[in-house]
């Protein structure tokens, strides 16, 4: 054969060129970039819109929120504007006022003082000092702090408030602890209200603080600072003795202890949630009244409301209580998914399975019912603050 044979491969045909993977990756980098690119643009647009206030900005809104009647969030734009200005001297004194002006109208008197006091170690100004002392003295009566309120009072009117007397001097000592007599009306004023806290539930706020400063009044005008200021450094001597004797540490003592405080925890929680849930008006009152008028019937006539107010004041809110305490119950009982198993307690046990108007028994009450229907007050104590408001040596 003549023909030879052609062993060479046969030639590919040649594509158009398309873009490789560089090409993509490449692409794809532009396209990030110009989001990013945007973004930036966008963020930075939205940051010159709603970037920091200034302390000029931050005064006209607390200024607006003061007239809207808006007191603590006129409270936070001034402390902002604190933070931001950080104004000292007279002015810092002027903010500090005004913030516990604010406090003081949203009723939190406690942070008013608070301010009160800063605005005075600010700095002096004599315009506002007369409005300080005032409002001061205003707030520690509204928290019924009665004790401090009068010894306010001396230290202002005083010629020399740093003076001793000013918080009427030492009246005992114990080791290197000084107590004086402010400190001690501040424990006998905090033992008064433990005590008459017991009967919290049918005062009325207003009533709370009238008996309060009454039963103060009686104590500290009848001379009886030298009784309870021997009660209450004996419960201290004692207490002392018991803890280096360990007694804290005996079972007995511990289950009594554990008892207390389980008493005294729910009792508080119970508390917590009367604060919380009942929120009695004068319209309540106002309606109780008119929707049981003859529960005030007096020699065939029915008693006016002024009359009877108190009393329908009691009845309502012993009450709302009672409701309360049956809604709180409930809940409990469905949390901690509890079942009374009532035949097992056998004969005479009752059939309901609701806890109803279980109110924990708290400590007892030192408070005594009087011949004519008013409360008076034994100089026993059951607190150990003896030497916690005293003053180092």
């Amino acid at each position: 054969m003549d023909e030879k044979i052609d062993l060479k491969l046969p030639q590919r045909e040649k594509r158009p060129d398309r873009p490789g993977g560089f090409s993509y990756l490449l692409l794809a980098l532009i396209l990030i970039n110009s989001a990013l690119l945007v973004y930036v643009i966008f963020s930075n647009g939205r940051q010159s819109v709603s970037g920091p206030m200034s302390k000029e900005k931050l005064e006209n809104v607390a200024l607006k929120l003061e007239k809207d009647g808006l007191y603590r969030e006129a409270v936070e734009k001034w402390r902002e504007y604190l933070a931001l200005a950080r104004p000292e001297g007279a002015e810092k004194a002027r903010v500090w006022y005004r913030i516990g002006k604010l406090y003081q109208s949203a009723g939190d008197y406690g942070e008013a003082v608070a301010a009160f006091y800063t605005s005075e170690e600010s700095a002096k100004v004599d315009r506002i000092a007369q409005e300080i002392a005032r409002r001061t003295t205003e707030c520690l009566e509204e928290m019924g702090r009665f004790s401090a309120m009068n010894y306010e009072l001396k230290r202002r009117t005083s010629l020399n408030p740093n003076d001793s007397t000013a918080t009427g001097g030492i009246v005992a000592e114990i080791g290197p602890t000084m107590i004086t007599r402010a400190d001690l009306d501040n424990m006998i004023e905090a033992e008064v209200e433990m005590q008459l806290s017991q009967l919290a539930g049918s005062l009325s706020p207003e009533q709370f603080r009238e008996q309060k400063k009454r039963l103060l009044d009686d104590i500290f005008k009848k001379g009886q600072r030298s009784e309870w200021l021997q009660r209450l450094i004996a419960e201290e001597l004692l207490y002392r003795r018991a803890r280096e004797e360990k007694m804290q540490d005996r079972e007995d003592v511990k289950a009594l202890l554990d008892s207390i405080d389980r008493k005294i925890l729910a009792e508080k929680y119970l508390d917590s949630e009367y604060q919380k849930r009942i929120h009695i008006i004068p319209d309540d009152l106002k309606g109780y009244y008119e929707a049981h008028k003859d529960d005030f019937r007096k020699d065939g006539k029915v008693r006016p409301f002024d009359e009877v107010k108190d009393e329908v004041y009691r009845i309502v809110r012993s009450n709302r209580e009672k409701e309360v305490q049956q809604a709180v119950m409930n809940e409990l009982m469905d949390r901690y998914d509890v079942v009374i198993h009532q035949d097992a307690l056998g004969t005479g046990a009752g059939t309901s399975s609701n806890i109803e108007g279980s109110a924990p028994m708290g400590p007892r009450s030192n408070i005594k019912k009087n011949s004519g229907g008013g409360t008076g007050l034994s100089a026993h104590t059951s607190s150990s603050a003896a030497t916690n408001a005293g003053k180092n040596k």
